[in-house]
């Protein structure tokens, strides 16, 4: 969640990308996470701040991603432990109901 946050307060105009197809925008992420500061500060300043837009635009893209998938297991965990939970509950009142028959 920091890292989103992080991502999410620099403010980048990622709206710039919207014309540009995805893969490219890909490509120019991966090619930003091989360079260092130095190659970065040798490129022309318009190359360097695309580059740099496209990186943070799919580190956010898979920030997001990782949130989604985190809150999906921990709703699938809610959810096991209420079958079982019903499940127990079933079994308990179950019995209870047999012997009130038995009584009977």
């Amino acid at each position: 969640m920091v890292h989103h946050e992080w991502l999410s307060s620099q403010k980048v105009g990622t709206k710039a990308l919207q014309e540009i197809p995805l893969a490219k925008v890909r490509q120019m992420a991966a090619e930003a996470k091989t360079l260092d500061a130095a190659r970065m500060l040798e490129m022309k300043p318009k190359k360097r701040c695309a580059l740099v837009i496209a990186l943070l635009a799919v580190q956010s893209t898979t920030v997001m991603d990782d949130i989604g998938e985190m809150l999906i297991k921990r709703l699938m965990g809610i959810q096991h432990k209420g079958k079982q939970s019903l499940e127990d509950y079933k079994l308990q009142k179950q019995k209870r109901t047999d012997e009130l028959v038995a009584t009977l």
